[in-house]
């Protein structure tokens, strides 16, 4: 069986993400697509709650509060849900390839 490598000259795009910033119910800000970034896409966006399970990506999630406070509940890949109080300024971290809800 061949060893698949990932093709790191190519732009890591929004469609390879959840793509939370871009869901109708939220607004988004400022993304890093079309800039060219090979392992990273960035977005900043004004999130409105939201019910949902994400699938797993093949790639880390990582989450940043710039303001307001926000409770998360998730559980990842069948753990214990979990609620989160995110405050301004903390970040989490969802490994690649886990699934999630929220």
């Amino acid at each position: 069986m061949p060893h698949l490598i990932p093709d790191n000259s190519a732009e890591l795009s929004a469609a390879e993400t959840h793509g939370i910033a871009l869901w109708p119910a939220h607004q988004l800000i400022t993304h890093s697509e079309g800039r060219g970034w090979r392992n990273l896409y960035v977005s900043l966006a004004r999130h409105q709650p939201y019910d949902r399970t994400l699938p797993a990506v093949d790639h880390h999630c990582l989450a940043y509060c710039l303001s307001r406070s926000a409770t998360v509940s998730r559980r990842i890949d069948g753990q214990r849900t979990a609620k989160v109080q995110f405050e301004p300024r903390q970040s989490t971290m969802t490994n690649r390839r886990a699934s999630i809800l929220f």
